[in-house]
């Protein structure tokens, strides 16, 4: 599993460092727009329950996978694992505390 790791890390940083960041981000920028399509095109299929969902299922596994990979190397250039934590840590905090506003919000209402 540890070999299956970082044998993904060295590719993602070959395939990161064959390209450029300047290339890379402009990918980013081109999957982001695909995922934002596949995510349009999933929800539409879920209005539809007579409609076989499974290829816009499997097309927005494809472009999340192709997003998750082009973030992979813009991490690798940017080497900020710990600003992107702390960011991570704060918008989870963040968001929680909204939830139990919320939660207390509604539970209020039901009284």
């Amino acid at each position: 599993m540890i070999d299956d790791i970082n044998k993904f890390d060295d590719d993602i940083k070959r395939i990161a460092d064959h390209y450029g960041k300047d290339s890379q981000l402009s990918i980013l920028q081109e999957e982001c727009a695909e995922l934002i399509q596949a995510v349009s095109k999933y929800k539409r299929a879920q209005n539809y329950p007579d409609f076989d969902g499974y290829w816009p299922f499997m097309n927005l596994m494809e472009e999340i996978a192709d997003v998750e990979i082009m973030l992979e190397q813009i991490k690798y250039f940017l080497n900020c694992p710990n600003v992107l934590a702390e960011y991570k840590r704060k918008k989870i905090s963040r968001q929680l505390a909204r939830i139990e506003c919320e939660e207390d919000e509604n539970g209020k209402e039901s009284d």
